[in-house]
């Protein structure tokens, strides 16, 4: 082990108050840099949905069996699928964004080699559950038919959860250094491509749901190569050779998996608890009286909420970025200042787009259907889609701070949770409002108004997201979370050195390559005098990089 990444990145505890910034930048400046990550993250999935939407225009014409097979396959995908390697994969947001911020350069690469290890064995797992879904469609009263054919297209997709499960861990891993415009490449690519391939496979030769399955793997292997590639050229064209954070494969890949699992459990079981709770909503929705109605209103307002959820996540994503980068340099002050820009955008962006839909409630209805019960039942139910979004948003935002999260004002909340590393916080809360609040409230009201009560009870889910997390948020020690963020960094330097490389030039070992970020940051005086005559041969070099930084 080299001696550097022995020593504290600190000299002591003590001395964190001297990583409060008392200079900072203009807000005008955080929101550029803010904007700067969240228009391409918002980009790329929109890109994405659109994509989702042609694949589903498409398998339309087969007929409402195959059309029903894909709804139903795809939900079960997301939910039993997708949300578990996204959940996996946001432990890079947090560790791999505090490790770039501390210039500790190489670690953010080989945390995200550990996500990649450790979704492709959780992908295997899912396979094996994959498996059994015709007897257990089955056994929970789905049509037979309905059910053999969505398993069939279930077990045919699998390829592209794997490579999503890849793809999702290089997108963070891209975007905790604040290079996002490669996922709008990405994501133009694949949604260009849809229409093609499903054509060619659903149309001309004649392939049905077979051929949408296999039009999805070939787009995901596209997508998945043209952000290999993307890395490729960030690591090898962009990147200095003392700041490529992209190391050889080696041992230490397969260590600090306990480290990582601490921040990734808890994402995951953050993502899962509201992305599930929606799957149930609708099974609430389809039970009620007028089923088919209430059905039809809730796919409407799952689309609007979609158009805004597009935006927040791309704040969420930001917030999480510069909140885990700038706790990571040590700048506490700026962290919370970050997180203040973020839920000043996310909140106008909220209520320039919940009026919008309260103004034009029922033209936005009449785009969807012509059915007059409907229309009403979604004009109805508007102002409480309203009330969610407006709040959805700020959650998020924080959320992804601490580390993770969903509902728009709660988006951005997620957001800074995720990038402070507090997931498990996030978590208990959405158990606490989604399940032991939302739920209940949902069952009894959606089966009093139907759609309007379940939207009612999602507002109210939503209002709890918002002040439990909102309140956390509020009542940080920010100099303490650059201290935890610290703990972290150094864990995790230190396994490193673990193991030796499985190839010769693994940079890992280089103490050179976590040294010397770009600016120096705002440290108080003493401190770096401190850090000087501790280290006088090394004051550029490893124990250096708490005091620099990007901003």
């Amino acid at each position: 082990m080299s001696e550097g990444c022995a020593e504290p990145l600190l000299t002591s505890s003590e001395n964190i108050e001297g990583v409060v910034d008392d200079e900072g930048t203009s807000v005008t400046d955080e929101c550029k840099r803010v904007l700067s990550i969240a228009l391409p993250i918002t980009a790329s999935q929109s890109l994405s949905f659109l994509s989702y939407l042609i694949t589903t225009a498409q398998v339309g014409s087969l007929g409402p069996q195959a059309l029903s097979a894909l709804t139903l396959g795809r939900s079960i995908f997301h939910v039993t699928g997708l949300s578990l390697v996204v959940g996996i994969a946001s432990g890079v947001g947090t560790l791999g964004g505090q490790a770039y911020g501390a210039g500790q350069y190489s670690l953010v690469g080989t945390v995200t080699q550990r996500a990649v290890l450790l979704n492709l064995m959780m992908c295997s797992l899912i396979f094996l559950a994959w498996t059994q879904l015709t007897s257990l469609m089955e056994a929970l009263g789905q049509d037979p038919n309905i059910a053999t054919l969505s398993s069939r297209y279930v077990l045919s997709i699998f390829p592209a959860l794997v490579l999503e499960a890849i793809m999702n861990c290089l997108q963070i891993y891209l975007s905790s250094q604040e290079v996002t415009s490669p996922l709008t490449v990405v994501a133009a690519v694949m949604t260009l491509c849809t229409p093609i391939t499903n054509y060619v496979l659903i149309d001309r030769l004649d392939m049905g749901l077979d051929g949408a399955a296999l039009s999805y793997n070939l787009v995901n292997l596209l997508g998945c190569c043209v952000m290999v590639g993307s890395v490729w050229l960030l690591t090898a064209r962009w990147q200095a050779h003392d700041q490529k954070t992209w190391p050889s494969w080696s041992r230490s890949s397969f260590s600090g998996w306990g480290q990582y699992l601490k921040v990734a459990l808890p994402s995951l079981a953050m993502i899962c608890a509201v992305w599930w709770v929606f799957e149930a909503v609708i099974l609430i929705a389809g039970q009620g009286k007028d089923a088919e109605v209430q059905l039809s209103v809730m796919g409407i307002l799952f689309s609007t909420h979609t158009v805004v959820y597009m935006i927040n996540e791309g704040f969420s994503a930001a917030s999480s970025t510069r909140v885990s980068n700038l706790l990571g340099e040590g700048r506490s002050h700026r962290a919370q200042g970050a997180t203040i820009v973020c839920l000043i955008l996310t909140v106008t962006c909220d209520i320039v787009a919940a009026a919008s839909f309260l103004v034009f409630s029922k033209p936005w209805a009449q785009l969807f259907s012509s059915d007059e019960g409907v229309v009403e039942g979604t004009v109805r139910s508007m102002p409480w889609l309203a009330a969610a979004l407006l709040i959805d948003g700020t959650v998020e935002v924080l959320s992804a701070s601490l580390p993770t999260l969903c509902f728009r004002t709660v988006e951005v909340l997620s957001g800074v949770l995720r990038g402070s590393g507090r997931q498990a916080l996030g978590f208990y809360a959405n158990i606490v409002s989604c399940w032991i609040v939302g739920m209940p409230l949902a069952w009894y009201w959606g089966g009093l108004t139907g759609s309007v009560g379940l939207w009612q009870a999602l507002a109210a889910m939503t209002v709890i997201q918002a002040l439990v997390i909102g309140g956390a948020v509020a009542m940080f020690d920010w100099p303490e979370e650059a201290r935890r963020a610290q703990a972290r960094v150094e864990e995790g330097a230190a396994s490193l050195h673990c193991f030796s490389p499985l190839l010769p030039d693994d940079p890992c070992l280089e103490s050179s390559n976590a040294t010397q970020p770009k600016e120096r940051s705002i440290l108080a005086d003493e401190l770096i005098q401190s850090k000087t005559q501790r280290w006088p041969h090394q004051h550029h070099g490893t124990h250096d990089m708490i005091i620099s930084g990007s901003l």
